[in-house]
């Protein structure tokens, strides 16, 4: 038979060609290696779908996280408890299914892939990961006839029509391997951050107070059925007149108590807020900035201050929920087992109003905790937007997009809102059941009292008691569910901590505290940034001396900004080294490294403050290292003629200023306290040409070493040695003069670049 050969479309991975004979595909990865789990899946009429029950939404964290999202998810559905951090190791940043594949067979997971037809899914077996818009995995939990019912981890659950032309067509299907396997169980790792937050705080004397002073306003819940019970039979019945005015006092004294017990529990849950929120910011503030580059790359800065605020959420439930779980839980056995001495058919009425008050919003956990993730994923989205388009103001209302932006907006918020409306019908629906069985209950615990007295089982007074301490059970319970299904939400919360408790940290303070002023060594150094098989830099070697100046130039995306941020030890290698006067940069303190380094990147930033605060950022040197790092940076000048001279104030990035002057302040800031090496990429791409040679000469007075990057072949041609680079590799080096003559593209640029060609 002959063989036909075909690229697998839409399929964004290593299995890049299939091989079909018949009804038989198999498919070979770039790598070379041979996968034979590739097979082209007819409908069939027999197939029948299998679902038990649902799949656990795991959301993804970064776009890359989509395939680790899903292969949790299906390895969950299949009993093995694991996390996307998990997941995501084994896949090591790649997003093909190749690599899915593999990670699943780690996990011990029989994997599958299938190139099928929208028909061909019906005789698949669920849950399965879909390909989906071309970039994308989704996990399919149910196929019907007319609809595939999906979980996004980008988007959580949502509906899809069987012919969507978001399905790409392949699909992984996954079943448990045989015994032996050993099952993970990492459920509770969400509760380490919160721990881990509320560690370095003293909080249990108010914590327990607050205990106190719950069981308290319960203890009285327990003494107003046995005044019930006296008012009634004694007064009522019995025509003690006499008792009257002194069970009037005594329901006063209680009421009195009652709300003085109430007032100091709200005023100790304010005052542990105002003493926990101090620590608990700090806290995870501390742990965010020392975390490495890479995490704040990937993700929007309206998810990580969305994270942050879930702070709030963890401190209420915690300093609320957990000490109240606990009082109510035992208050509710209390009541149970004082109704059960009373009367075991009483107890046993409240126990079945019991089970179905809390039935419903038992059985709904899992679709509030979908239902939130989902709203809180938009309402960050919506956040990140808000940032971004404030801080890009000015290029978006010299593009004219005001109207795109405002659209854009527009649909966000439809999604953010259709989100919250989705959540707060959950809420509603079961905050109706509950107000529901709040009239139910107690008109039928008071049906049942009438029963008990007129049967003679017991007296009015003994059956109203009863009545009212069941009511109070009920009233414990629906606290309790309340409580119960705020700490279940706190998963949630725990869950986006995690990701900033799991992510890999910097290394601090255990390092060598050196000078970097030596030679700085870089000897076959390969970086590569996340889910990118290219290198961004390619053994890369290089070396500089002290007081040297050198210059690191080449196209656009050539990295020469990466080599910069691994210089600072920002990203790590994946081979090679780099060394200051012999150490190795892993040996080093790198806070400490960075501290002794003058540097301006490429996208340097300025602070909300005034310029003195910008320059100086909190460092030790007094008014005339300021105004020596200003009069170096060319800024000074500009400065005085400013109304309030070093105390002008600055909006956030400096906006108020020019270019070229936030490029000078920059500069400034790089050169408060004399540092020993200073780094420059592309700091004078704002100046003019006379301008820069003022701060170039400045800076060739100064006693330090130099790296610069810059496009400006121009504005390099006098410093000790130029390297050249080209995709990520150093092609040539030498000296300006040694370059002119042996490099052909290097004197080109040259020439174009020479203000004579201009």
């Amino acid at each position: 038979m002959r063989r036909a050969r075909r690229r697998l479309s839409g399929w964004p991975c290593r299995p890049r060609e299939v091989s079909t004979t018949g009804r038989s595909t198999r498919c070979r990865s770039s790598t070379g290696v041979r996968c034979s789990d590739y097979r082209e899946r007819k409908p069939t009429k027999e197939a029948k779908i299998v679902f038990r029950r649902r799949v656990s939404l795991v959301l993804q964290e970064t776009t890359l996280d989509c395939g680790a999202a899903c292969l949790a998810m299906v390895a969950r559905f299949h009993g093995i408890e694991t996390g996307l951090r998990e997941t995501g190791r084994l896949l090591a940043g790649r997003t093909d299914a190749y690599s899915l594949l593999q990670a699943a067979d780690r996990m011990g997971l029989d994997g599958r892939g299938y190139q099928t037809s929208p028909e061909g899914l019906e005789g698949m077996p669920v849950p399965f990961i879909a390909h989906w818009r071309g970039n994308h995995f989704v996990v399919v939990e149910k196929v019907t006839k007319d609809a595939l019912h999906i979980v996004d981890p980008a988007e959580g659950r949502c509906l899809a029509s069987r012919d969507a032309e978001e399905f790409g067509g392949a699909i992984l299907t996954f079943t448990r391997a045989v015994a032996g396997r050993e099952r993970r169980r990492l459920n509770f790792q969400w509760v380490g951050p919160i721990v881990d937050l509320f560690a370095a705080v003293s909080m249990r004397g108010l914590v327990t107070l607050i205990a106190l002073i719950g069981v308290a306003l319960l203890g009285v819940g327990l003494v107003l059925p046995f005044l019930t019970k006296v008012a009634i039979d004694r007064i009522a019945g019995e025509r003690q007149a006499s008792l009257f005015v002194p069970l009037l006092a005594l329901f006063a004294a209680i009421a009195g108590i009652y709300a003085l017990l109430t007032y100091l529990r709200a005023a100790m849950g304010s005052l542990l807020r105002a003493k926990v929120d101090p620590v608990l910011y700090d806290s995870i503030f501390g742990r965010l900035v020392g975390l490495k580059l890479d995490y704040f790359r990937q993700r929007s800065a309206g998810d990580v201050v969305s994270r942050i605020n879930s702070v709030e959420q963890i401190r209420d439930t915690v300093t609320t929920e957990v000490a109240g779980i606990g009082v109510d839980a035992i208050f509710f056995l209390i009541y149970l087992g004082v109704l059960g001495v009373q009367s075991r058919l009483y107890m046993a009425i409240a126990l079945v109003l019991a089970v179905l008050q809390a039935a419903i919003p038992y059985l709904s956990l899992n679709l509030v905790v979908d239902r939130r993730h989902a709203s809180i994923k938009s309402q960050a989205a919506t956040q990140s937007f808000l940032f971004q388009t404030m801080n890009e103001m000015t290029t978006i209302k010299a593009c004219g997009l005001e109207g795109v932006k405002r659209q854009e907006l527009r649909k966000r918020i439809e999604t953010q809102v259709t989100d919250a409306f989705l959540e707060r019908e959950v809420s509603n629906r079961l905050d109706s059941w509950t107000t529901t069985m709040g009239l139910a209950a107690p008109t039928l615990l008071l049906l049942s009292a009438v029963y008990l007295t007129v049967s003679g089982t017991a007296s009015l007074g003994e059956s109203l008691a009863m009545s009212v301490l069941a009511t109070a059970l009920l009233t414990s319970l629906t606290a309790l569910i309340g409580s119960a299904r705020r700490v279940h939400l706190l998963r949630i919360y725990g869950e986006r901590m995690l990701a900033i408790y799991t992510a890999e940290e910097e290394r601090t303070g255990d390092g060598l505290k050196i000078e970097p002023g030596g030679r700085v060594e870089v000897d076959g150094l390969t970086c590569f940034y996340p889910g990118r098989d290219r290198p961004a830099l390619d053994g890369v070697s290089l070396a500089v001396g002290h007081r040297e100046a050198i210059a690191i130039v080449g196209p656009t995306g050539c990295g020469k900004s990466t080599l910069i941020l691994a210089l600072l030890g920002l990203i790590d290698p994946a081979r090679g080294t780099i060394r200051y006067n012999g150490i190795d940069i892993a040996d080093l303190d790198p806070q400490y490294l960075r501290s002794r380094i003058g540097v301006v990147l490429q996208d340097s930033v300025l602070f909300s403050g005034t310029i003195r605060e910008n320059i100086s950022q909190g460092r030790p040197g007094g008014e005339e290292e300021i105004e020596r790092a200003a009069r170096l940076a060319e800024i000074y000048d500009d400065v005085m003629a400013m109304p309030m001279r070093f105390d002008e104030v600055l909006n956030e990035g400096g906006k108020n200023l020019s270019g070229g002057q936030r490029q000078r302040l920059a500069l400034a800031r790089a050169l408060f306290g004399s540092p020993i090496l200073l780094i420059l990429d592309e700091a004078t791409s704002h100046l003019d040409p006379e301008t820069e040679s003022r701060i170039t000469a400045n800076l060739k007075a100064m006693d330090c070493t130099r790296i610069i990057v810059s496009h400006r072949l121009a504005s390099t041609h006098n410093l000790d040695r130029i390297y050249m680079m080209r995709d990520g590799s150093l092609v040539e080096q030498g000296t300006h003069t040694e370059l002119l003559e042996r490099d052909v593209t290097y004197r080109t640029q040259f020439e174009l670049a020479s203000p004579s060609r201009n």
